[in-house]
């Protein structure tokens, strides 16, 4: 019969790096520092900022990994959103698309994915930026052979 406990590694560290902690733990701890951020961020006037669409971005990031994927598109496209509005020219740099396209991606919604990693790969091309070219790319074939169209 297989043990409960778990495992113990040489360094007796878990895979968040830490004694006891995991890496749920160490995505919540992760999560709560970063809204504590942005609000400070709102707070000191700055919540229409660069400063804000990339912790944005980051609590994202994190909700991604930490599997709520849902949430994390809804937080991608409210960075978006924001970023059209404090960027000058409005564009988007290469890699915002491509982070939603992901998500969507993983939320089935395979056209909008495909559109998205399309727009970013071409933008990524454009600035010269192969590897998030290349990961846009990526996106869009897994779309493609998901939508049957490889």
């Amino acid at each position: 019969m297989r043990s409960r406990l778990p495992a113990v590694s040489g360094t007796d560290r878990t895979s968040a790096g830490f004694p006891g902690r995991t890496s749920t733990t160490a995505t919540a701890g992760s999560l709560a520092v970063m809204e504590r951020s942005s609000k400070l961020l709102d707070d000191a006037g700055r919540g229409r900022s660069m400063t804000k669409v990339l912790t944005m971005v980051n609590i994202a990031a994190v909700m991604s990994r930490g599997g709520e994927v849902l949430a994390a598109s809804l937080q991608q496209q409210a960075a978006i959103a924001l970023l059209h509005q404090v960027e000058s020219a409005g564009d988007l740099p290469p890699g915002y698309a491509g982070h939603l396209a992901g998500s969507l991606l993983r939320l089935a919604r395979y056209e909008e994915a495909l559109k998205l990693a399309r727009e970013d790969a071409q933008r990524a091309h454009q600035a010269g930026n192969t590897r998030t070219a290349a990961l846009s790319d990526l996106i869009a074939a897994r779309a493609l052979v998901k939508l049957r169209r490889f």
